[in-house]
């Protein structure tokens, strides 16, 4: 057998397999069988030992080399170094296992460090040992792609921002006005209703920053041991505050639930999603139904699952393939954001389970999460860890550069006893340790003007080794990541009770940083 190109107007636009044996002279008068058709710019001859042994002229007019050069220079150092790994594999593929190089496209980079995205299709002389392939330059294409890829990431970010305004407004509306109203009042039992729903709105807001993290930056787990059932029955007093009067909500649990290692807050936002979704599928108020409940196989529990069903119009077939698509919604504009399901998708991904629909239709949906059971040699013994949170005399110094949340923090740790500091950013963090050796820990947050947190504690690690040093971050960059290998870190809202106890076990040395 051998391969020919097939030339059209001097142009070569595809290759012919001759076959059936019989000699080069007679080749027009046997069948020919077209290995490939493609619209070709580019024609070379690849030796098995990674050289090109011929190029055509456009290759060399676009790659900015002479032929000399090109012939010289191996294939691979070419490449886009993103592309090395899949070019080696194809090139392997043809010479080994193969004898068609399947269809597959890289980048190469020319003299002038310009990139060219290359659309390659090729076959084997097995007798000459040599590849012989046709290129197509799509460089332009993959630069429309870009430009459409990021207009509509564009797209998606103003539907995200909408929908995100519209979350936060309202919170913020429930926020200021039982702010407001709590302040003109006079009853405290109603005072304390207000500061309660303040609260309940607050979480929610966290919640909402902390599904954008997650989507966005992949925020790793904090995983606990958790009972199910104790998680949901918890949550239920916020989730109730969610819902309008005409929807009710009923929880069914499953006695002695095997335990699961989850995070509590995600499984919790996880939760959140899909009531709200039931919720807004019932326009005109209805029933949501959460069930807990696990699968036994052989006398051993192999999956604990959550479902969650609603009365509402269900999902239509045409979307059922979607619901877990980032950005993807079905709610007016501003009215949703499209992250909910990817959100528990992802998060049900991160905890080795699943979510599904387990039916859907006119008399409602139901959603089902799966979770690996914790067998019970694994569960550990967290009774004695549980402690109310309790103050010191100790010396703390917090550095904290948004004003109202060194605030509060102060006014928390001085009414639990402790004598409170406050440096503004890293670099009078660093100052307050060098000349006050009263300090017997420091809590500051990550993220600070002129030097952050991480850099500010290895300086002050110079010097006060032995120093405990506690840190707080509403958002920190990938960079700042390693800090959660050596020092405990706080999460951003965090309550009150958190903070004292863990400051408690840093200096009674509980924990170790």
């Amino acid at each position: 057998s051998r391969v020919g190109p097939i030339i059209e107007d001097d142009k070569v636009t595809g290759f012919i397999l001759f076959t059936n044996n019989i000699t080069t002279q007679k080749a027009d008068q046997i069948e020919q069988q077209a290995i490939f058709n493609l619209s070709a710019d580019f024609l070379v001859v690849l030796k098995f030992d990674g050289f090109f042994s011929r190029v055509n002229p456009a290759l060399i007019d676009k790659l900015g080399y002479s032929e000399e050069e090109l012939l010289a220079i191996p294939i691979i150092d070419l490449v886009h170094p993103d592309d090395r790994q899949s070019t080696l594999e194809a090139f392997s593929l043809v010479t080994k296992e193969s004898f068609r190089l399947p269809p597959f496209e890289n980048r190469y980079i020319g003299k002038n460090g310009n990139v060219v995205s290359i659309e390659w299709a090729g076959s084997l002389d097995t007798e000459a040992k040599r590849i012989i392939s046709i290129g197509r330059d799509v460089t332009d294409n993959r630069e429309l792609e870009q430009q459409l890829r990021q207009a509509q990431k564009m797209e998606a970010i103003g539907q995200l921002a909408g929908g995100i305004a519209h979350d936060f407004n309202n919170l913020l509306m429930a926020i200021s006005a039982n702010a407001e109203i709590g302040m003109l009042g006079s009853n405290l039992d109603d005072v304390k209703i207000r500061l309660r729903d303040i609260e309940s709105a607050s979480a929610r807001a966290a919640q909402l920053t902390s599904k954008l993290l997650t989507f966005s930056r992949n925020q790793p787990l904090q995983k606990k041991t958790l009972d199910l059932n104790h998680l949901v029955q918890n949550f239920m007093r916020l989730l109730e505050r969610v819902l309008p009067a005409s929807t009710s909500i009923h929880f069914s649990p499953q006695l002695n639930l095997p335990h699961i290692a989850g995070d509590r807050s995600q499984l919790e936002q996880l939760l959140m999603n899909l009531c709200v979704n039931a919720r807004d599928s019932m326009a005109e108020g209805g029933t949501i139904s959460i069930s807990t409940g696990c699968i036994i196989d052989d006398n051993e529990a192999t999956e604990v699952f959550l479902d969650v069903a609603d009365t509402g119009c269900g999902i239509a077939d045409g979307v059922k393939d979607k619901i877990y698509n980032p950005f993807f919604t079905t709610k007016p504009e501003g009215q949703g954001t499209g992250l909910g399901l990817s959100m528990a998708f992802g998060i049900m991904q991160k905890h080795g389970g699943n979510i599904s629909i387990l039916q859907t239709g006119s008399n409602g949906t139901t959603m089902r999460i799966s979770l690996p059971p914790m067998t019970p040699a694994n569960v550990p013994d967290n009774t004695q860890n549980q402690s109310l949170p309790f103050g010191g005399s100790e010396t703390i110094l917090i550095a904290e550069d948004e004003a109202l949340v060194a605030k509060i923090t102060k006014e928390t740790l001085e009414k639990a006893g402790y004598t409170v500091l406050h440096a503004k950013n890293g670099a009078e963090a660093i100052e307050h340790c060098a000349n006050n050796t009263d300090i017997n820990l420091v809590f500051m947050d990550v993220m600070m003007p002129k030097i952050g947190g991480p850099e500010a504690a290895k300086s002050i690690k110079l010097t006060r080794p032995e120093l405990p040093i506690l840190f707080a971050s509403g958002y920190a960059p990938d960079s700042h990541k390693a800090i959660q290998n050596d020092y405990i870190v706080l999460n951003k809202p965090y309550r009150g009770d958190e903070l004292l106890n863990t400051i408690r076990s840093l200096l009674d040395d509980k924990i170790s940083n």
